[in-house]
């Protein structure tokens, strides 16, 4: 999700939602895990710091969305507010 503040309103926009395997969130849930430990254990990643790279939507995606373009979606649809004033 992304709120941008133009002083006087906030313009939201989010990107795609995407659901977490269980077997992970059944970590998160018992273990008190994070979602990097959880992916760790359960073995979709090595890397202890994954949700600072590529994140687990660029694991479950293969590579087709990372991290980054998937928090680009969430400020783009936050803009359609500031670029169509006219219909907001």
């Amino acid at each position: 999700m992304c709120a941008i503040f133009d002083g006087k309103n906030f313009h939201l926009g989010g990107s795609s939602a995407f659901e977490y395997p269980k077997s992970m969130i059944d970590l998160v849930f018992s273990k008190d895990y994070e979602i990097d430990e959880a992916a760790k254990e359960i073995g979709f990643s090595h890397d202890s710091n994954i949700g600072e790279r590529e994140g687990m939507i660029g694991t479950l995606t293969k590579g087709r969305l990372d991290r980054k373009g998937y928090n680009k979606q969430a400020v783009i649809t936050a803009l359609i507010h500031l670029l169509n004033p006219e219909h907001y």
